[in-house]
């Protein structure tokens, strides 16, 4: 007969007597009282041993030995019984068995699980993901990430160590974009166009109003629909290393072309306004001595430079910056 892990371990029933005791009860016991009962339908003397059965106490002739072990063979561990818990008997097995169940509710008791709340997990990102959070409590993704893990059930140990091996991933392999860095995109138009801060400051203050007349020029052939989209990427443009690079390269196309585009928000030949009368006084293109610039979208413009005198003599200013 084979036993379930849920009946070896729960035994008494299966070997003990009825007084607690070992040896005669149990299976043994049980079918001793079976041949009895059936001994005595056959007519033997009540209260007494059928005939040809051992005295009382003792097993029926022929039958199993006291001891608990099955009429006709030795007792067999369950087929599904992992190879490390077989035994001999019953006893050996539950020697193996009850100190590996022992250590398994110990070991998922201490087993680290979620904190109470999702805002209790902590997060500290490591060297090769920390630039691209910022803020990292207040970072959307993060958010979102802790209500994730705690409906999970994640430890907070499970919890940092996942965030930190998914993004440094993603960095590692080129699968996040650059936080914008102003200083680093200055730095980056400096070094590839080999001028001074100076210049490059210069070179993104015409860029910008490059960028505001281009658009300005360009918003009635455009959608109304899609105008205020349109203007937030062109000018998001002005805020990179490549979109400057790129709007002085076509500053420098138009100006061969003769076409001119300055101001912010105005009409190419309309009045300027004070806002465009401050930019263009740091604009190198009013400036005469830099007829001969390197940089053809920094040469002198005498036509910007008139309609910058005409400007401040409209509005009443008194010219400054540079002169002719």
């Amino acid at each position: 007969m084979k036993y379930s892990i849920l009946r070896m371990m729960n035994p008494s029933p299966l070997w003990e007597g009825e007084g607690g005791g070992a040896g005669g009860g149990g299976a043994a016991a049980a079918a001793a009282a079976a041949a009895a009962a059936a001994g005595n339908a056959g007519g033997a003397p009540a209260g007494g041993a059928p005939t040809g059965s051992a005295p009382a106490g003792g097993a029926p002739a022929g039958g199993a030995p006291s001891g608990g072990a099955p009429a006709g063979g030795a007792w067999t561990p369950p087929a599904d019984l992992p190879e490390q818990f077989k035994g001999a008997s019953a006893d050996e097995v539950l020697a193996k068995v009850l100190p590996a169940y022992s250590g398994l509710r110990t070991q998922l008791a201490s087993k680290p699980g979620a904190p109470e709340k999702p805002e209790n997990y902590t997060f500290k990102p490591g060297d090769d993901v920390a630039k691209f959070f910022g803020d990292i409590e207040k970072h959307p993704a993060m958010t979102v990430a802790r209500t994730a893990a705690h409906k999970h059930g994640l430890s907070q140990t499970q919890y940092e160590g996942f965030i930190n091996e998914v993004y440094g991933e993603l960095a590692k392999n080129g699968g996040l974009a650059e936080p914008y860095d102003p200083k680093a995109e200055v730095s980056n138009y400096a070094k590839a166009s080999g001028l001074d801060a100076m210049t490059v400051s210069q070179h993104f203050t015409q860029n910008e109003t490059f960028a505001n007349g281009l658009f300005d020029q360009l918003s009635k052939s455009l959608p109304p629909q899609l105008a205020d989209q349109a203007k937030a990427e062109l000018i998001a443009l002005t805020d990179t290393a490549g979109g400057n690079a790129l709007f002085q390269a076509l500053a420098a196309r138009l100006a061969d072309s003769g076409i001119r585009i300055a101001g912010e928000g105005h009409n190419a030949n309309g009045p300027l306004s004070d806002g465009d009368l401050d930019k263009l006084t740091a604009d190198p293109r009013i400036d005469p001595r830099n007829e001969n610039h390197k940089d053809p979208a920094q040469r002198y413009d005498p036509t910007l430079r008139q309609r910058y005198t005409d400007g401040m003599a409209a509005r009443g200013r008194k010219k400054y910056g540079a002169s002719a």
